[in-house]
């Protein structure tokens, strides 16, 4: 995608909080591309993105904000997590604790809130900007006897890719 408004003359700029997001060829297409290097900078991605676009007359901008991934670090801390807890998080098949997925439910609705309210300043400078809100997979709760991304059957894939998708213009 990125190559695409590259050649109809914008300049194409990502902001990635991945894990091994340059290794993994993310930052092809891009004229700039800013690899975040922790999950929980959606802060800092903000104020990084309007500094970047500022001066830009035409661009594409990509962020993948990683607050609302697991471990749900929304926060500009890490939170202490107990590796009893990721190990049980972690578990496939069989039995799961559901009030630690619970807890888990509500760190991401809680991260997706926060990202709301932090990438709230950016769209608001964006003037007859399109833009698109997705996410780039779904999570597991226990659905399927699987928790996370990635693994599973039929039932828990689908879950995993059911995203939401907002275009706004």
């Amino acid at each position: 995608m990125p190559e695409s408004f590259r050649e109809k003359g914008y300049e194409t700029v990502a902001l990635a909080s991945l894990p091994y997001s340059q290794s993994y060829y993310f930052s092809r297409g891009f004229d700039i591309f800013k690899d975040m290097r922790r999950i929980n900078m959606t802060s800092k991605m903000v104020k990084d993105a309007l500094e970047i676009i500022e001066p830009l007359d035409k661009f594409f901008l990509f962020m993948n904000v990683g607050s609302t991934h697991r471990p749900y670090d929304y926060g500009e801390t890490r939170t202490d997590w107990k590796e009893k807890e990721l190990q049980e998080y972690n578990y496939e098949g069989g039995e799961v604790n559901k009030e630690y997925l619970e807890y888990l439910r509500k760190r991401q609705i809680e991260a997706i809130e926060f990202v709301d309210e932090k990438i709230a300043p950016l769209l608001e400078e964006l003037e007859d900007t399109v833009t698109l809100i997705t996410s780039d997979h779904g999570t597991c709760f226990g659905e399927g006897e699987v928790c996370g991304h990635g693994i599973g059957r039929k039932d828990a894939v689908l879950k995993q890719l059911r995203v939401p998708l907002i275009f706004h213009w």
